[in-house]
């Protein structure tokens, strides 16, 4: 023992002390590299993520761009089929202006029933597609079978065009009066096209971040310049996409700049930092041990503990300055960074998590602070998938909702992982936290306005076979899932009374919270809700945003009384009649609303006109049911009793008067008597009926018959009645029934009749009572050898009346040409309307088409005339096509079609004229 051993009492250990302070060392050092190795393996899936996240928004373009161009062709194919055909003028402009508006066509075609190409737009670069028989190559040819049968929209498979490159097919199958009427098919170039979709959404730093991919069906249609360049990268993600039975599969790759841009420093910080607490734990217990063994050297040890804090402040500091660069490449990309210390349940947030979550910088947040912070309806979830994660039973990766503390919604999307000790129990989790509100806020516009749109759908055909008890119940249920949907506080029905100058509230439904107000609501004056009447007149609705903006006034004080706070206001309309309107308001806050919005709201309240106009026509309906059991119970009707063997045959009092006579003035009375006074025409019919019912075809008797009145007018009798004894050979004996007059309501249905083939505006023929006219007229002319015309007009500067004078006016204008067009006509002509500036006329047994230029000249020359409204002058002109039967065909259809074409020459020549079908010469009126 030496001396200095003997004065301290302190025996030096044999084992050498670096020795010890190298085992506990090494496995820390190791710990550190698998720590390295994990945090390096967690950014590989990180980036990973990110090329997913990358090729499912690229598959998103594709099928947004495909379902916006498919839904264009639609139209035109619908076109085709209301019109019967499209001229190929028309088909040229049409087509060229949805390619230039859609980059990546090689082409549109219409391929005819023989499936052969006849019409090409664009002509030029596509001349060796022109009369191709498609028929003849068998992928094409699948396809357009495959079209056919559907009636369908179909995708070809992938091909080689008839131009050069790689390309695919759409074939829309088009009909006309019902029949198969071939095909209208798109040509996409695909490299073209992609491009286009690619370019359009990709920024710069998309662009040099990812390379791009495609195939469809498995076969490679497109390659970004590049592709192969970052092969061994080995990050490449793909996303699947079915459109109408094609698989698009999309592959993203991405390059040298992404994985430049998105290397996290921190694994090899977290190694640099575990290496030097390996050492300096290593060393720790190295200068512990020696100080055990060597306590006479104090000094020396103190001297060297202070060196150890020197080194151990720096590293702190350098520490410290890392964070700070993680916190500023945190708040660049608005991510939260939190860590939560589940055996003290502390949080630690930086300022941007602080940010999120609407809590002060300086606050010290626990669990209970992000707890209290999620929204009700997604806290047990949330909190149930943390308690997952922490069992390790799921990954905590999800989106759920916050309240921020002025009370608004905040969507979050949040991913974490825990850490556990060595007997792998939970000891820390840590995680990101970044907002997802714009793009929640996005897609969810787009499912209301989807869901309303359903709604509105829903309604309007439930409402076809509605019982009429059930009519206010459903009104109201309409009225509740609408104003759900657009978040009202309140929707509403009012009825305007123009005659007393005032309007009522019919009906109301109230959100949660929200005071009724129709009792209030009743016999309101008019007076100082001009504006919205007049913007009702019109058609449109009233808008305000801010009731706190409008003028004081009658109105103001009505609305703000209600505490409204944006109003929306719809008119209700059948026709000219303003019937009421419908109401959204808005109590607890002010309502941004959008113009699809408007337009299904305008929707919405059509649906409801039409509800009510259908409930006061039941209503109606019930009423006169009602009376008919009333006169019939009061013997209103006439009653016969007819023993039909005889021919004797009774009649009550009623009976002779319904026919204008007292009962002696037809005495004595018989079967003779009725059939004296029925019309001679009816006999036939009724004596039909009779045999049927006696025969046993038919339950009881029921015939209407004109019979002849004192006064000597034919009136209308509905005959009821039922053989009541027959005798052993099954031979009726006794009859009896009712007798009553039907005429108003024989009147009513001529009525009926006219309205629903002549127009109400001009109470002109409509298109169908028009083609009704136009067989007659060519049935005529092939019995007489005589020429039929049809004229088909069309009014040149109609639009800009409405536009510059109101809808008021242009009605006034329209009702003024019919009424011009009539007296240029033999009564035995039509003159009818068929759209809302156009109309046919028809000219019956002509002898000369010299005839027909000079009547057309007369409906110019009366549509030049001004038009003259209260001081207001209008002018317009008239374009005129022209055909003639059988000249220019032996059907309807076509004579009014090519009528129609030759109108359409006139308006591009100048308009204001006339020309026939035959003719290449236009005739201007000047």
């Amino acid at each position: 023992m030496s001396k200095d051993q003997m004065n301290t009492g302190i025996i030096e250990p044999q084992v050498k002390t670096y020795w010890i302070a190298v085992l506990i060392g090494v496995p820390l050092f190791i710990l550190t590299v698998l720590l390295w190795w994990f945090l390096h393996y967690q950014n590989h899936l990180d980036r990973h993520k990110r090329v997913e996240v990358e090729a499912h928004k690229l598959s998103t373009y594709i099928k947004t761009d495909l379902t916006n161009r498919i839904r264009a062709l639609n139209r035109i194919a619908l076109r085709w089929e209301t019109h019967k055909g499209t001229p190929r003028m028309e088909f040229t402009k049409d087509t060229q202006n949805y390619i230039s508006d859609m980059p990546g066509f090689q082409a549109v075609e219409w391929v005819d029933k023989s499936y052969h190409v006849r019409w090409i737009v664009p002509l030029a670069g596509n001349e060796q597609a022109q009369d191709l028989d498609l028929g003849f190559e068998k992928n094409r040819r699948i396809a357009l079978k495959k079209a056919k049968a559907n009636k369908a929209p179909t995708f070809s498979a992938p091909l080689d065009l008839v131009q050069g490159g790689k390309g695919f097919l759409i074939y829309f199958p088009l009909s006309a009066e019902g029949e198969f009427d071939g095909f209208l098919i798109a040509v996409f170039r695909i490299t073209e096209w992609l491009d286009y979709v690619f370019n359009t959404h990709k920024g710069s730093e998309e662009f040099n971040s990812f390379r791009i991919r495609v195939t469809i069906d498995n076969t490679p249609v497109y390659k970004e310049d590049g592709w192969e360049d970052y092969k061994a990268l080995d990050l490449d993600a793909v996303e699947s996409l079915s459109i109408r039975g094609r698989r698009f599969n999309i592959y993203c790759r991405p390059t040298a700049y992404f994985i430049d841009n998105s290397i996290s420093r921190l694994p090899e910080f977290a190694l640099a930092i575990g290496f030097l607490m390996s050492v300096f734990i290593s060393y720790s217990v190295f200068l512990f041990l020696k100080a055990s063994n060597e306590t006479w050297k104090t000094n020396i040890i103190k001297r060297d503990l202070e060196k150890e804090i020197q080194e151990r402040k720096q590293i702190e500091d350098s520490l410290h300055e890392t964070s700070a660069r993680l916190g500023l490449a945190t708040r660049a990309g608005k991510v939260g960074i939190w860590s939560w210390d589940i055996s003290t349940n502390q949080l630690v947030w930086d300022d941007q998590m602080c940010a999120l979550y609407d809590v002060p910088p300086d606050a010290k947040p626990n669990f209970e602070t992000w707890q209290n912070a999620l929204h009700p309806d997604y806290r047990e979830k949330a909190i149930a998938l943390v308690k997952d994660a922490v069992e390790g039973k799921a990954v905590f990766d999800t989106q759920f909702c916050i309240l921020t503390g002025d009370g608004n919604v905040r969507h979050i999307h949040a991913a974490g992982r825990v850490e556990r000790n060595n007997a792998g129990n939970p000891k820390r989790m840590i995680g990101v936290n970044w907002d997802i509100s714009h793009l929640k806020l996005t897609e969810e516009a787009l499912q209301h306005q989807t869901e309303l749109q359903q709604i509105l759908m829903d309604i309007s055909s439930k409402y076809i076979n509605i019982p009429l008890d059930k009519v206010d119940s459903e009104i109201d249920r309409a009225l509740s899932e609408t104003g759900q949907y657009v978040n009202a506080d309140r929707v509403y029905i009012f009825d305007y009374n123009f005659e007393k100058k005032t309007t009522s509230n019919l009906y109301e439904w109230c959100n949660k919270g929200i005071d009724p107000q129709i009792a209030d609501l009743q016999n309101l004056p008019l007076e100082g809700a001009e504006d919205q009447i007049k913007a009702h007149q019109q058609g449109l609705p009233m808008l305000v945003p801010d009731i706190s903006a409008l003028p004081e006034g009658t109105f103001k004080e009505i609305l703000a009384h209600q505490n409204i706070k944006t109003l929306i206001t719809v008119p209700m309309q059948n026709g000219e009649d303003l019937m009421g309107f419908v109401g959204f308001d808005w109590v607890t806050a002010r309502y941004d609303y959008s113009e699809r919005e408007i337009t299904l709201l305008n929707l919405f309240s059509q649906i409801l006109v039409n509800i009510l106009l259908k409930t006061q026509a039941d209503k109606m309906l019930m009423e006169s049911r009602k009376r008919l059991d009333l006169a019939l119970q009061g013997t209103n009707a006439g009653i016969w009793d007819w023993y039909v063997q005889t021919g004797e045959t009774v009649f009550n009092e009623r009976w002779a008067e319904i026919t204008g006579y007292r009962l002696e003035e037809l005495e004595p009375t018989s079967i003779e008597t009725w059939m004296n006074l029925c019309h001679p025409d009816d006999l036939a019919e009724s004596n039909e009926l009779l045999k049927r019912h006696f025969e046993g075809e038919l339950d009881f008797y029921e015939c209407e018959a004109r019979m002849k009145h004192k006064n000597g007018e034919w009136i209308w009798i509905l005959d009821r009645g039922k053989v009541v004894s027959w005798d052993n050979d099954r031979k009726p004996l006794r009859m009896t029934g009712t007798h009553i007059n039907v005429t108003e309501r024989k009147n009513a249905e001529e009525k009926i009749r006219h309205m629903a083939n002549h127009d109400g505006l001009t109470n002109l023929p409509t298109l169908r009572l028009a083609k009704d006219r136009a067989h007659i007229a060519i049935q005529k002319s092939m019995r007489n050898k005589t020429l039929s015309a049809f004229m088909f007009v069309d009014l040149d500067g109609f639009k800009n009346v409405n536009d510059t004078f109101g809808h008021e006016s242009g009605d006034y204008l329209l009702k003024e040409i019919a009424t011009r067009y009539t007296a240029c006509v033999r009564k035995s002509d039509t003159v009818a309307r068929i759209g809302g500036d156009e109309f046919l006329v028809i000219i019956n047994e002509i002898r000369i088409t010299d005839d027909v230029a000079h009547i057309a000249e007369k409906l110019i020359q009366a549509t030049s005339r001004p038009f003259i409204q209260n001081d207001k002058q209008m002018n317009v002109g008239a374009s005129i096509g022209i055909s003639i039967y059988p000249n220019d065909g032996d059907n309807i259809d076509e004579l009014v079609k090519k009528a129609d074409s030759a109108m359409y020459r006139i308006k591009k020549s100048g308009k204001n004229g006339y020309t026939f079908a035959a003719s290449e010469k236009v005739d201007p009126i000047e």
